[in-house]
């Protein structure tokens, strides 16, 4: 079973809380399955509400589901640039190198 959008957006408000909304990650996530819907699976752009579809699952399955967290972290600190910046420099390898697999 692949992970749903409410456990992306606890894993992440876990180790990140209250910077976000649940709307707003949410709304990241429909970005990210959107883009890989229309360029690897070649359908539709998928899109995702806040909270009607908390319990659906989102397109990668294990063990490549760490890239929406990854994905969420590494979006926290490109929309808050004032965020030390070493802190996306961390998180930003990580989620390409899960991205490239």
């Amino acid at each position: 079973m692949n992970k749903t959008i409410s456990e992306v957006i606890a894993q992440t408000q876990a180790v990140r809380p209250d910077l976000y909304t649940d709307e707003q990650i949410t709304g990241w996530l429909s970005e990210l399955d959107g883009q890989l819907s229309v360029e690897l699976l070649k359908t539709d752009p998928v899109a995702y509400s806040w909270p009607e579809d908390a319990g659906t699952e989102l397109l990668v399955p294990h063990p490549y589901d760490r890239l929406y967290h990854l994905y969420v972290i590494a979006f926290f600190h490109v929309v808050r640039p004032v965020v030390i910046h070493k802190s996306y420099n961390c998180t930003a390898p990580h989620y390409i190198t899960q991205a490239g697999e």
